[in-house]
């Protein structure tokens, strides 16, 4: 059974547990981070995807599975005014971490091997990269974020097993988090919240503090600061920890981003471990832009996350998210994306069977330059 992170981090239990329960392996997976390093905001979004996988852990547990395995399909690096970028060729000749060339040059700093040697079927020419971390100069001089090429992360794949006795026990309490947003003070966001159980449950079986956590919706790389909290809380690792009673308590706050952007927050339980409802204010808050962060490129949505996923080859799923974001794309961006113009060439015979697991219908024009792909309506 395959599902995404997203799914089983808002699943109810006993729905997680009815929906599983004749799956012999359940695959959860997300591209979270390459969607969130190639959209230039991954540093202010790591933390929390990383808290959506320990949430994914939490939940399974509690639908009765013992036994996992987390793996990554490859590391990244993280591009600064560090990174040595080395030239090649023009700036459009080669990817950011490699070079596809159908000679073995034997270029200074640089390996070569043979596609057939890798066992790639069909395919003539060399790989080229560097044997360093550095990466070529390419036209996407913005970027922020490269898969690991020559590097541990890229090479190595981690894999982390864990194994549990017996099912996690499941909570027996609910509770419900109420949130009201106070006047800012001296540039600081405020809001009164606190925790109480849900009504008809009993006081002697809840736990003594539960984990909340602040979020911006729909707002991935704002960046939610909390600084102070007065009452029933305490402020651990960045996130709220809070018991639970009538009393109100008071937290401050700031929301960091590239942006200045109004955005709505909502307060959650990142742990998975407890029954906590969501808590979304109907307020707008102001963001204050953070100097030295990455401006924003345009991420896709969920729903579009939820199709590329089907799309396996990276190369292929950029050039659909493109269209799917910008309209329209040339031969020249297709081959870019995916690598060479071999590559290109197997996109087009796969064309029909890429183009049937995306929403929309794609034109195919004819032009001087080569083909033009134009994204046309849903389907």
């Amino acid at each position: 059974m395959l599902m995404r992170v997203s799914e089983v981090c808002d699943a109810e239990t006993e729905s997680l547990k009815r929906r599983i329960r004749d799956a012999r392996v359940v695959v959860v997976h997300g591209t979270e981070f390459d969607d969130a390093g190639e959209a230039s905001v991954g540093p202010l979004t790591f933390e929390s995807t990383l808290q959506q996988i320990r949430t994914t852990y939490a939940q399974l547990q509690k639908a009765g599975v013992k036994s996992f395995v987390f793996t990554a399909d490859h590391g990244f690096l993280l591009l600064d005014e560090t990174t040595q970028k080395v030239p090649f060729g023009t700036a459009r000749d080669p990817s950011q971490r490699y070079v596809l060339d159908p000679h073995a040059r034997a270029e200074q700093g640089m390996v070569n091997v043979s596609l057939s040697a890798l066992g790639y079927d069909g395919l003539v020419g060399y790989l080229l990269f560097r044997n360093d971390t550095s990466v070529f100069t390419t036209s996407n001089s913005g970027a922020t974020f490269v898969h690991g090429g020559n590097s541990m992360q890229e090479r190595v794949i981690p894999v982390l097993t864990v194994t549990r006795s017996r099912a996690a026990g499941r909570t027996h309490s609910a509770y419900q988090i109420e949130a009201v947003r106070e006047k800012d003070m001296m540039g600081v966001r405020r809001v009164r919240l606190r925790l109480k159980l849900s009504e008809g449950q009993l006081g002697f079986t809840n736990a003594n503090t539960v984990t909340l956590a602040l979020r911006a919706v729909g707002a991935p790389e704002v960046r939610p600061v909390l600084k102070d909290v007065n009452g029933l809380g305490t402020i651990q690792d960045g996130k709220l920890r809070m018991a639970v009673g009538d009393d109100w308590s008071e937290l401050c706050f700031s929301l960091e981003a590239p942006s200045s952007d109004k955005v709505r927050v909502e307060f959650f339980h990142p742990d998975g471990v407890e029954q906590v409802g969501k808590c979304e204010l109907a307020d707008w808050f102001e963001v204050d832009w953070k100097r030295g962060m990455p401006e924003p490129v345009t991420a896709p949505t969920d729903r579009m996350l939820d199709w590329a996923d089907a799309l396996i080859d990276e190369g292929v799923r950029r050039v659909f998210l493109h269209l799917a974001q910008h309209g329209s794309i040339t031969e020249g961006e297709v081959i870019g994306f995916v690598g060479s113009a071999r590559a290109f060439r197997r996109f087009s015979l796969d064309f029909d069977e890429h183009a049937r697991k995306v929403p929309f219908r794609v034109r195919i024009e004819p032009g001087a330059d080569g083909k033009r792909y134009v994204k046309e309506g849903e389907k």
